[in-house]
């Protein structure tokens, strides 16, 4: 490392200390075919990166460049910290944003910045160049910010003790302290399977929410088997889960509670993919005894509802079936469908609205319409290059979705054993109760990127003391009712969500981008109409998602 990589290194890391991002960043390229197995979304869409791009970052490296050119180069195009050999790369990054706005309705300044930095990299571990199916990818990111949040928004952060998304440290000059760690080791031995081992999140679906499990909740420690053979790719996940609401002692910690999840997805064709997914949840201890990790889950076949059954049905089970269909070259049609409880009389007789009917549904759209020139053109040029480009330089993506879960759906009769962690839900942000539809709109040119977000929403909300399914960490032996349960009942909330951002990408390599965005968020129930209306401007990286449009 010479002297330019040091000094910019110094300068970046005091500029990383007024930081922030907020932003969605998947969906902004097109996928390949259903082979590709959509529904096993990627987390780190910029971990790895191609060969192409490594041995152009080498030939820069050593032709050399002077010091203005360098410093263009390192803040339009390339990552700060790049280190390129034959066997081994890593790239290094300040993620820094700050953004600043104000609240129309209350007048309340809104603001945020974060510091933070994340490595990444990949090492092969073969002898020769010719054996290059062993590879070991690692990945750290470690975020810390303060912010002072829109009314919504910091009333919920007070009331569940958590920023969604991530983890809560404290209330201190004049905002919320908070931030979290993330990283992963991963080990790919041959192209069948992939191990890996980590602390984030994960996300099943093809949608843009999942009822199956998403990447709205705060970080957890994980390991989880890829196995891709055929048409087939199958996951294995274990995760411990932490149930903020309950400690035995107070040096203690938080109580503990794990989860064991499979996934199977299929491809039957180039264009149709059916899937199945179960799921335990089971706590950690009990009033009586420590159990810890149960060793039975440990099974990686398909099947752990047999296994609970044979523990005497302890723990909370859930299974559910998805579907994904292309037509044409980009355009998806998905599906999901989950139960979480029911039994076959009762769901025949659907009307009688019995309370452990737990069922959760999406129904959705998405497509991607390229501008200048076909998909397969794009493809094609993408080949010919040998980059593994992931945008197309000008398109529309549209996409809309149909979320629904009915009431008490995710819980169990103790929240030690619910389907949700750190007081956030698992699948959907809003828990259960509730009908939503999504409508989103994206529109690229080049750097250009404007994007329009339609969210509605109609859930049923507790009162004082009542339990009617919408707040999954509630025990669900205190329904209100046995029969008559219907999506909505309760205080019945009606919910619009409007985002609309205009960016323009500075650097392609850290996603570092400027934006504008305008977000109107408007809540009524039959007491009550709350209202926010904000105007934010700032830099930012995005490189996560923190959902905040519920």
């Amino acid at each position: 490392m010479n002297i330019r990589h040091i000094i910019a290194l110094i300068v970046s890391l005091v500029l990383v200390s007024n930081a922030s991002t907020q932003d969605l960043h998947h969906y902004l390229g097109p996928p390949g075919d259903t082979l590709n197995h959509l529904s096993i979304r990627q987390i780190y869409p910029y971990i790895t990166f191609s060969d192409k791009q490594a041995l152009l970052v080498r030939d820069s490296m050593i032709q050399g460049r002077g010091f203005s050119g360098w410093w263009r180069d390192k803040l339009l195009y390339e990552n700060l910290i790049i280190v390129a050999q034959d066997r081994y790369r890593m790239l290094v990054d300040p993620i820094f944003n700050v953004y600043a706005g104000q609240d129309q309705i209350s007048g309340k300044t809104i603001w945020g910045n974060t510091r933070a930095v994340q490595v990444k990299g990949e090492i092969d571990l073969t002898q020769t160049k010719e054996n290059n199916g062993q590879k070991l990818y690692f990945y750290s990111a470690l975020f810390e910010s303060q912010s002072e949040f829109s009314p919504y928004l910091d009333s919920l952060t007070r009331f569940r003790r958590v920023v969604p998304g991530e983890l809560y440290l404290g209330h201190q000059g004049g905002g919320h302290d908070h931030g979290y760690a993330t990283g992963f080791l991963q080990y790919r031995p041959n192209k069948i399977f992939t191990f890996e081992a980590g602390h984030g999140k994960n996300f099943i679906g093809a949608g843009y929410r999942s009822t199956f499990l998403s990447d709205a909740s705060t970080n957890y420690p994980y390991f989880r088997i890829d196995t891709r053979i055929w048409k087939i790719h199958y996951v294995n996940l274990w995760a411990e889960l932490q149930e903020i609401n309950y400690q035995h002692h107070i040096d203690d910690g938080y109580q503990k509670k794990y989860a064991a999840l499979h996934y199977l997805s299929l491809s039957l064709n180039d264009r149709l993919e059916v899937s199945g997914f179960e799921a335990i949840n089971w706590q950690g201890r009990d009033s009586t005894h420590l159990r810890g990790f149960d060793v039975n889950y440990l099974n990686p076949i398909i099947l752990l509802r047999p296994v609970e059954w044979t523990l005497g049905s302890p723990d909370n089970a859930l299974l559910g079936i998805g579907l994904s269909y292309r037509f044409g070259h980009s355009t998806y049609m998905y599906g999901q469908l989950l139960l979480d409880e029911g039994k076959i009389s009762e769901l025949m007789n659907w009307k009688d609205g019995w309370w452990a009917n737990k069922i959760a549904y999406q129904v959705g759209m998405k497509s991607w319409i390229p501008l200048g020139r076909s998909i397969a053109e794009h493809h094609q040029i993408a080949e010919s290059r040998k980059h593994n480009s992931t945008t197309f330089e000008k398109h529309i993506y549209l996409q809309t979705e149909f979320n629904a879960v009915r009431p008490y759906t995710y819980t169990h009769y103790t929240p030690k054993q619910n389907y949700g962690h750190f007081n956030q839900a698992l699948a959907h942000p809003l828990g259960a109760n509730f009908f939503e539809w999504i409508t989103v709109a994206r529109f690229r040119w080049n750097r250009f990127l404007i994007e329009g977000q339609y969210n509605w929403a109609l859930f049923g909300s507790d009162t004082q003391g009542s339990n009617y399914g919408h707040n999954i960490f509630l025990p669900n032996t205190t329904y209100e009712s046995e029969y008559g349960n219907f999506i909505g009942q309760g205080l019945k909330n009606r919910l619009s969500y409007k985002i609309l951002t205009a960016s323009y990408l500075l650097n392609r390599a850290s996603n570092l981008n400027v934006f504008l965005k305008l977000i109107d968020r408007h809540q009524i129930t039959p007491d009550k109409d709350k209202h926010d209306l904000i105007i934010a401007f700032g830099v930012r990286n995005s490189i996560r998602n923190l959902y905040q449009d519920f």
